[in-house]
């Protein structure tokens, strides 16, 4: 790692200099905060020449400030100090280009998410009026995994994993229950659903040995 926030430390020996309850202060942090960020590489303040404590200019402020800058768009600790610390433009310029797409990733997680929760707070509606009803409607196919069989949980490592996989997207996927043909017990089984195109989209369907293995979808009714 390169290290420009070293090499400007040097250049402000004359700059006038500030305690950390100051700048704490001044940047509206708290004084461990720019402790730990101080430890972390994020500003090298210059030391007191009688009694060693940290005094910091307003160059580290700076540094200081786009640490939350960085914070704010997604960029790791770890990742901020490089930024901070890169004087290659080219290669900075990718860094911010990298955070960017982590961002839009994040954004489209966090939409089909809320695209899910509304469709919960749509469904929880419509109970009133739907409760003991039965309705016959077309709908998308849907993949499911099952997770568990009557009173029990499936255990299998592989099973495990997609339990995670699938939690983390609820409630964009929705717990779901069926009578699978193919256990002659009829037993209930457990599990999560969503619709296909976005579960196969999302990566969902690579867990093949623990899905169903099925997509099940809707006959057209006729006219």
């Amino acid at each position: 790692m390169k290290n420009r926030i070293r090499a400007d430390q040097e250049k402000t020996r004359n700059f006038h200099q500030y305690t950390v309850g100051e700048m704490a202060s001044l940047l509206s942090m708290s004084a461990p905060t720019i402790r730990f960020y101080d430890s972390q590489g994020a500003v090298v303040p210059h030391r007191d020449q009688e009694n060693q404590y940290r005094r910091y200019t307003v160059v580290d402020g700076n540094y200081l400030i786009k640490m939350k800058e960085l914070k704010n768009i997604g960029a790791s600790l770890q990742e901020s100090v490089q930024l901070l610390n890169n004087v290659d433009f080219k290669e900075y310029c990718e860094g911010f280009r990298k955070l960017e797409e982590a961002e839009e990733k994040r954004l489209e997680r966090q939409r089909l998410l809320l695209n899910g929760f509304r469709q919960k707070i749509q469904l929880l509606e419509s109970l009133d009026s739907e409760l003991n009803r039965i309705t016959i409607q077309r709908r998308p196919a849907v993949w499911r995994m099952d997770h568990q069989i009557e009173d029990h949980f499936l255990t299998g490592e592989k099973t495990k994993a997609a339990r995670t996989e699938w939690t983390d997207w609820m409630p964009a996927a929705d717990l779901s229950f069926l009578f699978s043909k193919d256990d002659s017990d009829h037993h209930l089984h457990w599990g999560f659903a969503m619709e296909a195109e976005m579960a196969e989209s999302l990566g969902l369907d690579r867990q093949d040995s623990v899905l169903s293995g099925r997509i099940l979808c809707s006959h057209d009714l006729p006219d």
